[in-house]
């Protein structure tokens, strides 16, 4: 079964979308509540962890971070970045440390 098969593509109005910090993101880095940093954008991934077809362990060793890098350099289908936005809770406050 493929892993995308569950997930139908949403759209998201991101101008809608919570300004998050990187200290806020950091909080959120447990199997019960997992959140990622990928190009700015703030994921809640914690449902998706088990589905993730590179395992959920990835995710977990990098909860609260971000991935931008490793998301890169991985290389990504285009149905996994068709459904990111499914997971999308907010947008990186500029201000934040990475």
């Amino acid at each position: 079964m493929d892993a995308f098969t569950d997930y139908e593509v949403k759209e998201v109005d991101e101008d809608a979308l919570p300004e998050i910090s990187m200290e806020e993101v950091a909080k959120h880095n447990t199997e019960d509540d997992l959140w990622i940093v990928i190009y700015g954008k703030v994921f809640d991934v914690t449902e998706w962890q088990h589905d993730h077809p590179g395992g959920d362990l990835i995710l977990l060793e990098n909860g609260g971070k971000d991935v931008s890098e490793l998301f890169r350099s991985v290389g990504h289908s285009p149905d996994a970045n068709a459904i990111r936005p499914n997971f999308m809770v907010g947008k990186l406050k500029m201000k934040s440390k990475l």
